[in-house]
């Protein structure tokens, strides 16, 4: 009966990989997602969004000239952006 014993252990070790790559395949590595490349100088990009929202603000809802420095302020924030413009164009 020993014998018996140790043939059917046998038979069970060889059949138990056999079963287990009988199911499922392997499923395949699904490759990683392209890095979303990020935003050089966000803060400089972030600033330019402010000076623009400052420019509407100012020449859309400002009721008045203030003497002349709503214009000027105007003129210094079109400066302003120009500036980080080449700025941002200098660092490529």
């Amino acid at each position: 009966m020993s014998r018996l014993v140790k043939i059917l252990a046998l038979c069970a070790a060889l059949a138990m990989p056999i079963s287990t790559f009988a199911g499922n395949p392997p499923k395949a590595a699904t490759p990683a997602p392209a890095p979303v490349p990020q935003e050089r100088h966000p803060e400089i990009h972030a600033a330019m969004d402010k000076l623009r929202e400052a420019r509407e603000i100012l020449q859309q809802k400002a009721a008045n000239d203030f003497g002349g420095h709503k214009k000027q302020a105007v003129e210094s924030i079109d400066k302003a952006l120009e500036h980080l413009n080449e700025a941002l164009q200098y660092d490529k």
